[in-house]
């Protein structure tokens, strides 16, 4: 949760919030860039404990390098399309999660003696 509301932050700090419609485009924006941070911690809440462990592992360190992009790429950006990988990573973040979400229920299935 803490990790969502410092890249809200970030995206508060080099948006252009002046203007209505640079607010209309950065909410769905932001949505795209946190929702990624956000959703292993709604799917382990309420799932199977093998659900639970592998999101925990997932959030670590993907917080983690996110962070580190992230910081490189909105304070000391070594070229001039740095900002896209507010676009791409979010789609690794979310294909990865996806990937992970169904390894885990198919291993939960499968190892659950029922």
């Amino acid at each position: 949760m803490a990790a969502s509301v410092v890249v809200a932050g970030l995206l508060v700090y080099i948006g252009n919030w002046n203007e209505p419609a640079s607010f209309v485009l950065m909410v769905p924006f932001s949505l795209w860039v946190v929702g990624p941070i956000l959703a292993p911690g709604l799917i382990a809440r309420r799932s199977r404990p093998t659900l639970t462990h592998t999101m925990c592992l997932y959030i670590v360190p993907s917080v983690i390098i996110a962070g580190m992009v992230y910081y490189e790429a909105a304070f000391t950006p070594s070229s001039s399309t740095a900002a896209l990988i507010f676009i791409f990573l979010p789609a690794y973040q979310w294909a990865a999660l996806g990937l992970l979400t169904l390894l885990a229920m198919f291993a939960s299935r499968y190892s659950d003696p029922r």
